[in-house]
Formats: C-alpha cells, structure tokens, sequence
C-alpha cells in the first residue's frame, strides 16, 4: 500500500456544507512543518468565507480576497478524508506570514467539560504547547478558537452554523439541537466572536 503522503501547507479542499448550502474552501497549514516536531494532529485547517454554490467552480482568485468564515481548525480525521476525496484538493494558495504562525487557543476549566457553559475557569494554550497553559479569563480569550480536535462531520457542521448565523439566518430553523452532536457545535459557535468582527492586532492572540 503506498503511503499517503504529508498535506503541504498551502493545500486547498473545497468541503460541501450541510443542508446543500454549498461549498466551502479551506487552506491547510502543515503544523509539523513550522514546529519541526510530531503533534497529535499534524495540520489546522483556515476556512474562508466564501461559498460556492456550483460545484465545479473553484475560484481561487476570489478566495484570497475574503476573509476567514472561523478561526482555525483542527480536524481529526483530515487525511483520511482527503484522500478518499471526501474533501476534494482544488488547488494551492501560498500561506501568508499570519497564517505561518501558531494561533493561540482557549481552554475549558475543567478540561472535560462538555461545553462551554459547564466552564468553571478559562485558559489558553501558546505554540500548542498543553504542558504550558497560561490561566486567564473569558473576556481575553472569548474570541479565539477553542482547543479541540473534532472529526469532518463536526468541522462541517460548526461551517454550516457559522454560516447561517452570519448571513443571517436562524440556526434553530435547520437543526433540533437536540443531540450532542448539534448541540455542543451550536453552543461552540454561540459562545465564539464572529471572526472578521476581532480585530486584526488580537486575532489568534490571546489578551495578555
């Protein structure tokens, strides 16, 4: 069997959302890369707000011009899922300067928390390193992304949640929110600033 080989940074999928609301692009930054060590999970992933609504139509001029739908992500099961085709490679972007640095993420107090609301204290994580988490509080660290690695089918629906709250529709009308898997995604995206509304000096920064 030929081994699948590391995803370079720069590499763009293109991920269809749920409920056919279209399809969004991802570039993928190659964390081994910049740290020139092995993580649990190799790549984040920057998902820009752009949808394309005909699928065979990857305009890689006008991605570059939007800007990102969320913070970065991790996912999971990312190789697998490209491989496959799943999240079908459309093309390459060259990564920008803020896009070659580690973001910094929040963290629940306690760890396991199921969600957000179930938070008795706040940290945040620098360079990915969990043996150095830095306590803070919820106001310097509301708008980054949290420190979670979740599956595509989860990525793909806080995609999905993200977009509907930001053109303005309701989430409540598309889902029950009934089950985990909806709720704690939901709760995710509630309980996280919209992305382009942070600015710019703070992005991926926690307040210090």
């Amino acid at each position: 069997m030929t081994k699948f080989r590391q995803l370079k940074s720069g590499t763009i999928v293109k991920v269809k959302l749920e409920h056919d609301l279209g399809y969004v692009y991802g570039k993928i930054i190659n964390v081994v890369e910049l740290l020139k060590e092995k993580r649990n999970v190799e790549e984040l992933v920057y998902f820009y707000n752009y949808v394309a609504n005909i699928p065979h139509t990857d305009d890689l001029i006008e991605i570059q011009t939007r800007d990102l739908l969320v913070g970065p992500l991790f996912v999971l099961d990312l190789k697998p899922v490209v491989k496959n085709n799943t999240w079908e490679k459309v093309g390459f972007i060259e990564p920008t300067k803020e896009e070659l640095t580690i973001p910094d993420f929040k963290e629940t107090q306690p760890i396991m928390a199921f969600d957000e609301d179930e938070a008795t204290g706040w940290n945040y994580i620098r360079n990915l390193d969990v043996n150095s988490r830095v306590r803070s509080t919820w106001e310097k660290v509301r708008h980054l992304n949290l420190f979670k690695y979740s599956s595509h089918d989860l990525i793909v629906r806080r995609l999905t949640m993200e977009h509907l709250r930001q053109t303005g529709k309701q989430i409540e009308d598309y889902y029950e929110l009934r089950e985990w898997k909806e709720l704690s995604v939901y709760k995710n995206a509630k309980y996280t600033t919209i992305y382009s509304s942070v600015p710019k000096e703070i992005r991926g920064r926690a307040i210090d």
